[in-house]
C-alpha cells in the first residue's frame, strides 16, 4: 500500500537523523529506582497487609515514545503522581493493557484511596526514570525533574498541566463519541478491599501480570516475567549508582498491524539502529547509556502513520457497509 510505503520513508529518513547518545541516568526522586519496578507492581495482598481500605482504577493513554523506548516487549509499568493540597504526594502506578482498536496504547492507572479524595487532584505519569512527565492523555509537556524534585511551587507548576478527573472524563467522553462508542461508560472504578469486587480485581491484575514472586524483604509481587528471567533482572545495577541504569537485551516491541507488515520492517529497522551503538544498547529506562528516549519521536510517527492506516480502514468499512443490501424484514 502506499501508506505503507511512505511509512517506511518517512522513518528511515528520521532514524538518518537521530541515534543514542550518552546523557544523565539520574533517576529523579519519584522514578523507579528497583529493576524489579519496572516489570512489576506490589501485589495487592501487600496493600490488604498494609490496611488500605480503597483503591481507584482508571484508563489513561500511554504516549508511543514511551512505549517504544521504554516497554519490554510491550508491557510495562509506570509511575504516577497525584497532587495532594497540604499533604505529600499520593503515588500509584499504570500498566500497559492493549493497543486498541485506533491505535492508541492504553494504560490502567492504580491509586490508593477514593475518588473523592482523588476527584481534585491533578494527575501525571512519568516516564521509568522520572525525566519526562504526561499528562493522562498522553501528552508530554516541558519539565524538569530536579526543580520538581526540590521547589514546591514547581511542583505546583507542574501538576496544574496534570489532569483532574473531570477533564479525563470529558476527554474520554469526546474520545468515544467520535469513535461510534457510547460516551456514558464510567471510566472510575472504586474499589473497597476485601470486597467481591476487590477478588475481581485480583483475578484482572493475574491475567495481565501473571507471575508473583516473593523478594527478599518478604514483599509479595506480581509482574510479567517468569521468575527466572525476573532474578536475572532484579539482581543487576539499581540505576541509582556509578551513574548506570540496569539493562536488558530487549528488542522494540511490533504493533501488530491488521493492514500491512510495513511497521513491523520498520521495528526492525530501529532494532538494527540501536544494535550498531557501541556500549550497553537498552535498558529499561529511556535514559539508558543508549539514550532511547531520543528516539521518541520515531515511535510517535510510527503510530501517527499507523492511525492514518487504521483510517482508511475505516473508511473501506464504511464504504461497504453503504454498499450492503438491507436485510430482509419478516413479517409478524
Amino acid at each position: 500500500m502506499k501508506v505503507s510505503r511512505f511509512l517506511l520513508v518517512a522513518i528511515v529518513v528520521a532514524l538518518a537523523v537521530s541515534g543514542c547518545a550518552t546523557g544523565s541516568n539520574k533517576v529523579s526522586t519519584y522514578g523507579f529506582t528497583q529493576p524489579e519496578q519496572a516489570t512489576s507492581v506490589s501485589h495487592p495482598v501487600e496493600m490488604e497487609k498494609a490496611g488500605d481500605k480503597y483503591v481507584t482504577i482508571f484508563p489513561a493513554i500511554l504516549d508511543a515514545g514511551v512505549w517504544g523506548s521504554e516497554s519490554l516487549n510491550g508491557a510495562g509499568v509506570w509511575p504516577v503522581l497525584a497532587e495532594q493540597k497540604g499533604s505529600k504526594l499520593l503515588v500509584g502506578y499504570a500498566f500497559v493493557t492493549d493497543l486498541n482498536w485506533w491505535g492508541d496504547y492504553l494504560l490502567q492507572v492504580v491509586m490508593v484511596g477514593r475518588v473523592e479524595n482523588l476527584i481534585n487532584s491533578k494527575i501525571v505519569y512519568l516516564n521509568r526514570d522520572g525525566g519526562w512527565v504526561y499528562d493522562l492523555t498522553g501528552r508530554e509537556f516541558n519539565y524538569d525533574s530536579k526543580k520538581f524534585d526540590e521547589d514546591p511551587s514547581y511542583q505546583t507548576e507542574t501538576f496544574n498541566q496534570g489532569t483532574t478527573f473531570v477533564e479525563l472524563q470529558n476527554f474520554w467522553k469526546i474520545y468515544s463519541e467520535k469513535r461510534g462508542v457510547d460516551p456514558n461508560v464510567e471510566i472510575f472504578q472504586e474499589i473497597r478491599v476485601g470486597s467481591p469486587e476487590w477478588e475481581g480485581f485480583k483475578t484482572q491484575l493475574a491475567s495481565r501480570l501473571g507471575n508473583n514472586y516473593t523478594m527478599a524483604d518478604g514483599e509479595v509481587r506480581q509482574g510479567y516475567l517468569p521468575l527466572k528471567d525476573f532474578r536475572k533482572e532484579s539482581a543487576k545495577n539499581n540505576g541509582t549508582t556509578a551513574g548506570q541504569c540496569f539493562m536488558r537485551s530487549a528488542f522494540i516491541p511490533v504493533a501488530i498491524d491488521p493492514i500491512s507488515a510495513g511497521i513491523g520492517v520498520a521495528s526492525s529497522i530501529l532494532n538494527g539502529l540501536i544494535a550498531a551503538n557501541n556500549g550497553p544498547i537498552t535498558g529499561f529506562y529511556a535514559r539508558a547509556e543508549c539514550l532511547r528516549g531520543d528516539l521518541k519521536p520515531n515511535f510517535r510517527l510510527m503510530q501517527y502513520m499507523y492511525k492514518q492506516l487504521l483510517l482508511q480502514r475505516d473508511a473501506v468499512i464504511y464504504q461497504l457497509q453503504k454498499k450492503a443490501p438491507e436485510a430482509p424484514r419478516r413479517e409478524k
